[in-house]
């Protein structure tokens, strides 16, 4: 059994990264959107660094529930710690949804993040576009018609929230 020193110093260390990670890529989102433009470029690229940015958020947050998993943690599903223990079974929607959940859990936040309304339908359609950008088969896979790009624009957003509300919620938590 880990020491709760080597446990604190984990848990230090993923929030660092975290905050690194998350510094860095609103810093290259931040400057994409002071040059927002409408051209196809623009907007691949956009999605591309969003979804990296997202990515790399629950990237952070599986280290961090990681910890917590170690630690007296309130119960999450299987398919949770799973996920949380290794997400390499799990697609790109199923692995930002379920660290969500589970970080939400293991911290005892709430309201939960709600994946049942038409915002999850969105951000998954967003997540697989992501996939066709980065691996396109033809011409088709780079497009993105105006009511699309909204669409996407809004999932990038609404994903976004999630987990700053988790962020916003843990530093009411602790603060009180």
């Amino acid at each position: 059994m880990q020491t709760q020193a080597q446990l604190q110093r984990r848990l230090d260390a993923a929030f660092g990264n975290y905050l690194q990670l998350t510094d860095a890529l609103r810093d290259d989102l931040t400057q994409m959107l002071a040059s927002e433009s409408a051209a196809q470029h623009w907007r691949r690229n956009f999605v591309r660094a969003s979804v990296a940015m997202l990515e790399g958020h629950a990237y952070s947050l599986r280290q961090i529930c990681a910890v917590a998993l170690r630690c007296h943690a309130p119960p999450i599903s299987a398919k949770e710690r799973r996920a949380i223990r290794d997400d390499s079974g799990f697609d790109a929607n199923n692995r930002l949804k379920l660290t969500l959940r589970a970080a939400y859990k293991l911290h005892s936040l709430s309201p939960l993040p709600q994946f049942g309304g038409s915002e999850w339908r969105q951000a998954q359609k967003l997540m697989k576009k992501r996939h066709r950008l980065m691996h396109p088969t033809s011409p088709r896979d780079l497009g993105m018609a105006d009511s699309t790009w909204r669409g996407y624009k809004r999932s990038i957003i609404w994903l976004s929230e999630q987990f700053s509300d988790f962020l916003k919620l843990l530093a009411r938590k602790h603060d009180s």
